[in-house]
């Protein structure tokens, strides 16, 4: 019995030990830890001429409808003009939750999307952040939803999806099609 306890105590100095270390070396790099934390706020990631040209400004909109994808809603301006719509979505990537942002011009095109945030796999499924990849949705129309492929696009409806990253590609395109089904019921829909 007497061993039993000896270990146990032993066990126990042992936790609490590490549990000092752990906090010391916590409260060393807590600045660092701030520093390199994901930033939450996407509006300082965002370039709004990149989607958008011209635009240089957002006018939030109430959301409509009960889709849970669509996050935000913005009209897009260059001074008083409407140029477009930004459409900040939610979709289920292979790994993680895809956060998005889809530009639609007025005359109901796709000028450029962005991905807000990611945790795909590194080297795989992150390659739909990448310019080669956001750029296949340009110029696409809103009439329909798009369609993911394997093989080179036949149709104007269809994304060629990442090499080794079809679940990924997907789910961007499950944003992308979330923000236009909201585009053509509540937009596009409601001029």
């Amino acid at each position: 019995m007497k061993t039993n306890t000896k270990w146990s105590i032993i066990l126990i100095l042992v936790i609490v030990a590490c549990s000092v270390v752990t906090g010391i070396v916590y409260n060393s790099l807590s600045d660092k830890i701030v520093e390199n934390a994901p930033k939450d706020d996407n509006k300082d990631i965002l370039d709004i001429a990149s989607l958008i040209p011209d635009a240089d400004s957002l006018k939030p909109l109430d959301i409509q409808g009960g889709d849970e994808a669509v996050k935000e809603v913005n009209e897009a301006y260059a001074g008083d003009e409407l140029k477009g719509y930004l459409i900040k979505t939610d979709s289920k990537g292979a790994y993680s939750t895809l956060s998005i942002a889809t530009a639609i011009t007025i005359d109901g095109k796709i000028s450029g999307i962005t991905i807000l945030s990611q945790k795909e796999t590194e080297g795989l499924g992150d390659g739909i952040v990448k310019e080669d990849f956001t750029n296949r949705f340009k110029e696409k129309d809103t009439q329909n939803e798009l369609k993911v492929v394997k093989e080179e696009p036949k149709n104007g409806d269809e994304i060629q999806a990442l090499s080794s990253a079809t679940i990924s590609s997907q789910g961007v395109v499950d944003g992308v099609n979330a923000a236009i089904n909201y585009y053509n019921a509540h937009i596009k829909g409601g001029e």
